[in-house]
This record gives C-alpha cells, sequence and structure tokens, in this order.
C-alpha cells in the first residue's frame, strides 16, 4: 500500500491575489509548504494548466519539487489525474498551500489513526473538532477518490475535490484535539486567506526562519496561542454596565467596594475578559487596577443624527478623543477590543468613523475590531465587514430571531468572527418576579413555561435555564454577564460547569417560545 500527499495550489486567489508566492521565511509560501511535509519522494503539487501558474511552476521546477498541470476550476480532476498510477487500495493525503501549519509529523500521526482505526475518510472540521482553522489535510483511498471523480457534477464539488466522499462515506472521522493529544485551539485561525491572515502567519514563523521546516505543528500552533492573547478568552466575561451607572429593569449601580470584589473574584477563577463601554459612566476607571483583557465600545457622542453636520475632520477627531479617554481611563496604551456601540456608526459619512478605527488599529492603539449590534440586519451587514473580528448580539431563550438560516449561513462562513452573546437574562427581566414585567406582555404565560421547562430538564433556577441555553449554543464564542455580587458570580460558574443541553432540550426551548412580542426582546424600546 502506498500512499501520496497531494499538494493543491494556484496563484488566483480572489482575497490574496498570488498568494501561492508570498514570502514567508523568505521562501515561497507553496514550497514553504511542501518543504515542511518532507516527502520529494511521495509529493506532487496539483496546480493549473493556467497562465497565472506559469511562474509558479518555474519556482517549482527550480527546487525540484513534482507538479501536475490541469483544469483551473475542476481541482477534483487535478487529483485524479494526479493519481492515475496509483491503485485502488492506495492512499491520498489532501494539503493545500495556503496552510503553512501541517507537517510530516502531523501527516504521520493521521495515517497512523487512519490506518488503525480503518477509517475510509479522515478529515479536520474546524471549529467543531476544537482545533485551529487552516490545521488541516484529508486521507481517503484512491478508490474513493475515483468514484468522486466519477459521479461528482457539481461546480462546488469539483472545485472541493472531497466533499462528495464526505457526503456518501459512512466510515468517516472529524479529528479532533483529544485524538490527537492536544489543547483546544479553535478559537485560532493558522490558514492564509487575507493580507491580515499573512500578516499574523509572519510574525508566528519569524521566531523560527533558521528551522522553519523543523519546527513542528504542535509548537507553532502554541506560540500562536502565545501570540494571539484574545485566543484564549474564557467562556464567560463581565459586562460593566452596572459599575458605573444605574443598569436593568431593577435600574442597579453596584458600588466601588461590590465591584472591586467581584472582579478580585472573577480573576481568581480564571475570567480574563471585560466589556466596558465609553458611556458606561465611570466603569472603565473602576476597572483600571485590573490585569483582564479589556474591550471597550466607542462613545455615542449623542445621537448620530447630530454628526450630520458634521466635517469630517471633527468627526475623526471625536473618535481620536473617545479612543484617548478610554486609554487614560482603563491606564492602558493599547486597547484589545474596540466596538462600535451603534451600528450606525459603521456607515456614517462614507464610513468616516470606521476608517479612523482602522486607522488607530493599524498605528497599534487597538488590537482588533468589533461591533454591537441589535438585530439580523445588522449582524448581516456587520458579517459582511472583514474587519470585524468581534460581534456581540442580544441572545437569551426567547429571543428566536438568531435562527435565522441565512444569518447562520453567513456566519459559517466567517470562522474567523468571535460571537458575544449580552442580555442573556434580559437585563435582569427573566431572573425577576411578575411585578418587574412590564404590563403590556403576557407575562404569566411566559413564566409559566419557564417554570415548566425547569420542572422538565430538573433546573434549580431561571438563571441555570438561561446559562446553560446559552452556554450550550456551539455558535456563540463567549457570554457576557453583568453581576451584581460575589455570591451570583459563584451560582454561575458552578452552574457553567455543568453539561451542556442536549440538542432536544434546545430544541424544545426554540419551540416553547415562538410567538414573542418583538418589543420584549428590544429593550431598548421598553
Amino acid at each position: 500500500m502506498k500512499y501520496r500527499i497531494i499538494l493543491q495550489s494556484r496563484t488566483t486567489s480572489k482575497r490574496l491575489p498570488g498568494k501561492s508566492l508570498i514570502s514567508l521565511c523568505n521562501t515561497p509560501l507553496t514550497v514553504l509548504c511542501a518543504k515542511r511535509l518532507k516527502n520529494k519522494k511521495n509529493l506532487i503539487i496539483a496546480t493549473s494548466n493556467n497562465k497565472s501558474d506559469d511562474k509558479l511552476c518555474k519556482i517549482l521546477e527550480k527546487n525540484r519539487i513534482k507538479f501536475f498541470r490541469g483544469s483551473l476550476n475542476n481541482v477534483l480532476s487535478r487529483f485524479y489525474y494526479s493519481s492515475l498510477d496509483l491503485k485502488d487500495e492506495d492512499i491520498i493525503i489532501r494539503a493545500t498551500a495556503d496552510n503553512p501549519i501541517p507537517d510530516a509529523n502531523l501527516v504521520k500521526k493521521c495515517l497512523k489513526i487512519f490506518k488503525e482505526k480503518k477509517y475510509k475518510y479522515l478529515y479536520f472540521d474546524s471549529p467543531k473538532n476544537g482545533l485551529a482553522f487552516g490545521l488541516c489535510i484529508e486521507i481517503f483511498f484512491v478508490k474513493e477518490l475515483r468514484k468522486a471523480y466519477y459521479n461528482s457534477k457539481s461546480s462546488y464539488d469539483k472545485e472541493h475535490v472531497a466533499t462528495w466522499i464526505k457526503r456518501n462515506i459512512k466510515n468517516k472521522k472529524n479529528l479532533s484535539y483529544s485524538d490527537l493529544k492536544v489543547k483546544k485551539t479553535n478559537n485560532l485561525k493558522c490558514s492564509i486567506d487575507t493580507f491580515d491572515d499573512y500578516l499574523r502567519m509572519l510574525n508566528l514563523f519569524k521566531f523560527y526562519k533558521n528551522d522553519f521546516t523543523e519546527v513542528s505543528w504542535k509548537n507553532l500552533l502554541t506560540k500562536l496561542l502565545e501570540l494571539d492573547k484574545l485566543s484564549n478568552l474564557s467562556r464567560i466575561g463581565i459586562g460593566t454596565a452596572n459599575f458605573g451607572m444605574n443598569y436593568g429593569i431593577k435600574k442597579k449601580k453596584i458600588d466601588s467596594h461590590k465591584t472591586n470584589k467581584i472582579l478580585r473574584f472573577a480573576e481568581k477563577k480564571g475570567i480574563n475578559f471585560i466589556d466596558t463601554a465609553r458611556i458606561y459612566g465611570e466603569a472603565e476607571t473602576k476597572i483600571k487596577s485590573f490585569k483582564y483583557n479589556i474591550f471597550t465600545k466607542l462613545d455615542t457622542f449623542g445621537t448620530i443624527n447630530n454628526y450630520s453636520s458634521l466635517s469630517n475632520k471633527i468627526i475623526k477627531q471625536k473618535v481620536s478623543e473617545s479612543i484617548s479617554k478610554s486609554l487614560e481611563c482603563l491606564g492602558k496604551k493599547s486597547i484589545e477590543v474596540v466596538f462600535l456601540h451603534d451600528w450606525k456608526q459603521y456607515s456614517l459619512k462614507k464610513k468616516i468613523m470606521w476608517k479612523e478605527l482602522i486607522r488607530l488599529k493599524r498605528g497599534g492603539i487597538i488590537n482588533s475590531l468589533g461591533a454591537s449590534v441589535d438585530n439580523i440586519k445588522e449582524a448581516t451587514q456587520a458579517l459582511n465587514e472583514k474587519n470585524i473580528k468581534h460581534l456581540q448580539i442580544p441572545f437569551n431563550i426567547l429571543d428566536y430571531r438568531w435562527h435565522n438560516i441565512k444569518f447562520r449561513k453567513l456566519l459559517d462562513n466567517r470562522p474567523d468572527v468571535k460571537i458575544y452573546a449580552r442580555s442573556i437574562f434580559l437585563q435582569g427581566l427573566l431572573l425577576s418576579k411578575k411585578n418587574f414585567w412590564p404590563s403590556w406582555v403576557d407575562s404569566n404565560k411566559i413564566l409559566t413555561n419557564i417554570n415548566n421547562l425547569k420542572k422538565k430538564f430538573n433546573f434549580r433556577s431561571n438563571l441555570e435555564l438561561c446559562l446553560r441555553y446559552a452556554l450550550s449554543t456551539n455558535w456563540i464564542s463567549h457570554i457576557i454577564l453583568g453581576i451584581d455580587n460575589k455570591k451570583q458570580l459563584e451560582n454561575i460558574l458552578s452552574i457553567s460547569k455543568k453539561p451542556h443541553m442536549s440538542e432536544e432540550m434546545i430544541y424544545k426551548i426554540k419551540k416553547t417560545f415562538v410567538n414573542i412580542p418583538d418589543r420584549l426582546i428590544k429593550p431598548y424600546e421598553w
């Protein structure tokens, strides 16, 4: 039984043109990937016969790397013709030349699992498998490749090579972090699809200029974790609206003594990020002495409509002043993430505010950018902005809006974006008794349904129902919680350790709350 590594590469990338030739460690990316896989005898580059790949092929010839040239768009046919000399029982390892992390050790490990467990198809599906997006190879028999070649009809299957195999093979395995005995890294991205991705890999590989072919995939992931401070965020973060102003259904503000007590305890328990905002009164100042990752939001400057008459220069100045004031209050030289507080800020006067934030990010004052949105339309628009890497949404057991299929499909296409759920207790309303509920809503029906669900699931409290529902929603990366006191946080952390809810339980909640008034899930309209 033979095996062959087929490394696919082309120059005509739409998002990052010419990426197969960009330099990493003074080496063209495709060559670097091939050298890390370390097997000239059993490796071949599958590229296109398009003129755009002529230069790539000359570079491969110079480096004595075998290659096959075939259809530009039918990548599946490239794999088929690259393996004509192999037998049905031989093995194909598919790799891509925009993923510089995989190496010969990863291939060896995966091949061992593939053979020992007698799988017919082995693949990596991030973030479901707990591994970084871009840490991937695929393994399948030549026989399955040939079936895919003869049976694939859609352009999608022909472009993505193994999608037909994935749909039609039962004995398959999505290799996970536990199979490889490594830490979870599903918050990381290590493929090169955009210029920002390229800069991230440049920053990583600069530590290994002299031994880039020798450093293991495990060591690269460990270093990437170290460099990407935001990849290791705790699942739960602390919201601070009630630290600086009267907030929530009960209009409470937490005094400094309670604030310090909450933050010291949270820090001790491994919570490592805080969400705040310029408009949260003294909240930024209250958290100054703590060493958390800080998320803050751009000042809203009153009403957006007030800015239509202002010059671009004045608006940019106000954005810069907002960030400077946050830095001063927080006692920091840079901020981990800055969010737009109001999505209308994004498009104001040809994106003048957004462009200024990007300028400040490039200057190193801001590490990453995000947006806080209120509805599906805003979230969809935000996901279409490539510089947004963090998205805050209102999410709770009553909020049916986020089951939207189009939104979820768009989200699937943005693995680089983290989703943060806020208002999972609906500003405390879901934890409150009937007398706190608005008079215009049928609170009896909702509270009865909540009690019935608690009884059915054997949950002790509304808090447990709300929290475990949010934590069990796998496309939500993190949850931001407003905390009233240390005891409440202790309870939350205790509940967070419990198992995720089953799909049946989640489905039951979705079916229970289907006719909720729009006004109820929009606190800003109360």
